[in-house]
């Protein structure tokens, strides 16, 4: 047997929140029977321990990882912002694209403490950390349709 893959999902979205991320979150998670148990180990990032919503739907090889996002250091990380010329004139870009500074609860010493190897974040409000991450984009209409 080899050693498992431990990957936690952001989770903290209410499952009866409208808006594509609950029904995103509770399809992933409710097919992670699907992956085998010998091979892969799930933790669902969640700000509270009182989530029956996921309780309900999550396999046996997933657990729950609680973390106080308001006690977690702040980091100052630099992104460069892109987008339509709609974007461009909401966030008053100079050229096609911006530079900005933003802080960011930094998530990597409570997710390597639980020996977390690998992020998947379902939102684009995910916490940050220097592990591998892995952003699932579902909401990229207004590219198309702007």
């Amino acid at each position: 047997m080899s050693e498992q893959l431990h990957v936690a999902i952001d989770a903290r979205p209410a499952l009866g929140a409208a808006g594509g991320v609950a029904e995103v979150t509770r399809g992933l998670i409710s097919h992670l029977d699907h992956l085998p148990a010998d091979e892969y180990r799930f933790s669902l990032i969640v700000d509270s321990d009182a989530r029956d919503d996921l309780r309900a739907i999550m396999p046996d090889h997933c657990k729950l990882l609680t973390l106080n996002t308001g006690a977690l250091p702040i980091r100052e990380r630099a992104f460069r912002l892109a987008g339509t010329s709609l974007a461009q004139r909401i966030f008053k870009f100079q050229d096609e694209s911006a530079n900005l500074r933003i802080n960011l609860h930094d998530a990597t010493g409570p997710l390597r403490e639980a020996g977390v190897a690998v992020v998947h974040a379902l939102s684009q409000f995910a916490l940050d950390s220097d592990l591998p991450f892995l952003y699932h984009p579902h909401d990229l209409q207004h590219l198309h349709l702007p």
